[in-house]
């Protein structure tokens, strides 16, 4: 029940998302994303197409069809209509083409970096749960909802009154345009176009910058994460202490039944006596120097003689030399050559022992 209420409650998540769970949602194309660049380098677009690129094409339409207004009388309709047809369709590619590589460009320049790294086709995957009508109904009466459509109305108040502004001395000479030659009236057009996509362009600038940051703070808000999240997380990162601990415990344990299994193979055992238990091994043909296959306090120490009682390998007590082995030598290592002297006492001892056991 816990981890539902850490999962679902909302009010609780009040901690700011970490890296890991930024980057994992990063991963399934969840990132800070703004449809009103889009929409601002469109129209953008759409000025550079209308102002620059379509003058340009309508330019090179003309020119090209020169040859058939001057000089109808050369071409044979039975034989050029194929030509006549060919030569509109390459009039009509020269006039959209550059038009939709703009757009295309644009649409690419607005979208591109906002989710670089970010692209998977895991968001347009088909979800059975999208099939809820109670999902279905919460999703249009969710906040996202209202807050797009408080921003589409101040987008129409924003754009009605930069267009108003820029239009409006314009209109007061609409009766004097019928006046005007082919030249003043297109240069009228030209001037007229230029300042309406000059208000849309402030207009959705100022729209898409807010955008932007509202877009990034709700994201934010809704990747908060809270204390049981945080813990959660720390958790799968570092490993859940308690299974750690036993863990720990095993791997311990199995190292002491091993080292267990190599007492019986010693040559003799140092005891504190209560303390401490080392098993020394020592192999005059095999080793340069005696080894520690075993070590132990208190009731491993205990364990360990019992042991070496069992399987009859002699137990001597050397307190001094004893603690001194325990503290500087780990299992499987050679003793330090400053012990030999008093290491070599202990096995003549072991040997003196074991020929008064055989006479």
């Amino acid at each position: 029940m816990s981890e539902d209420k850490g999962d679902d409650d909302s009010d609780d998540k009040t901690e700011e998302p970490s890296s890991r769970k930024l980057e994992k949602a990063k991963e399934e194309g969840n990132v800070v994303f703004s449809k009103e660049i889009i929409t601002f380098c469109m129209i953008m677009s759409s000025a550079i197409c209308i102002l620059y690129v379509l003058p340009w094409s309508v330019k090179t339409m003309l020119t090209d069809s020169l040859v058939f207004i001057e000089r109808p009388h050369t071409f044979d309709l039975e034989i050029s209509t194929k030509k006549v047809g060919w030569h509109v369709y390459i009039v009509l590619l020269k006039i959209l083409a550059p038009t939709m590589i703009v757009l295309f460009v644009a649409a690419l320049l607005g979208g591109l970096p906002q989710k670089w790294g970010a692209i998977t086709f895991k968001s347009i995957k088909p979800k059975f749960s999208n099939l809820s009508l109670k999902k279905g109904f919460k999703k249009i009466f969710s906040k996202e909802n209202l807050v797009d459509s408080l921003k589409n109305v101040a987008k129409l108040i924003v754009l009605g009154g930069a267009l108003y502004i820029s239009l409006h001395d314009e209109t007061k000479f609409l009766s004097t345009w019928m006046w005007l030659s082919t030249s003043e009236f297109g240069k009228v057009i030209y001037d007229l176009n230029f300042v309406v996509y000059l208000s849309l362009i402030i207009a959705f600038g100022f729209i898409a910058v807010g955008d932007y940051f509202y877009q990034r703070f709700s994201y934010f808000k809704k990747m908060r994460m809270s204390k049981y999240d945080l813990k959660k997380e720390h958790k799968e990162a570092d490993g859940d202490p308690e299974i750690k601990q036993k863990l720990k415990q095993l791997r311990m344990e199995k190292s002491r039944k091993r080292m267990m299994a190599e007492v019986p193979k010693a040559t003799v055992i140092l005891t504190n006596p209560t303390h401490y238990s080392i098993a020394l091994k020592w192999d005059e043909d095999s080793m340069h120097a005696p080894i520690v296959v075993a070590k132990g306090q208190d009731a491993v120490a205990l364990r360990i003689r019992e042991v070496a009682k069992n399987n009859n390998i002699p137990v001597i007590e050397n307190p001094p030399l004893t603690r001194s082995l325990y503290g500087l030598v780990d299992i499987e290592d050679e003793i330090p050559p400053k012990f030999y002297k008093s290491v070599a006492a202990v096995l003549r001892i072991v040997m003196e022992m074991k020929q008064k056991t055989i006479y």
